[in-house]
């Protein structure tokens, strides 16, 4: 089962961790010594280009810096609208 968009860890939240591990695997993917398999796209490409790079972490950030209890978070709106889109397939 595939972990929320923006969530790399599982943990139910989008937060600094998950910003962090993004980045992990992306300057692993850099210097070729990780591989991004489905999984870790479907999860972890916050942005939805194909990739994951920096924008993704920097895509997640503002959502730790809003509040995620508000339901004004256009951000979070989205992602949680790609979770949804993403869960029926």
């Amino acid at each position: 089962m595939l972990n929320p968009l923006g969530d790399s860890n599982g943990d139910g939240r989008i937060d600094s961790v998950d910003a962090s591990q993004i980045m992990d695997l992306y300057s692993r993917i850099s210097t070729m010594s990780a591989i991004a398999d489905a999984k870790d796209i479907a999860e972890q490409d916050v942005n939805g280009d194909g990739r994951i790079d920096s924008v993704d972490a920097s895509t997640v950030l503002p959502i730790i810096l809003i509040s995620l209890q508000t339901e004004k978070c256009p951000l979070r709106n989205s992602l949680r609208q790609r979770n949804n889109a993403r869960q029926k397939k």
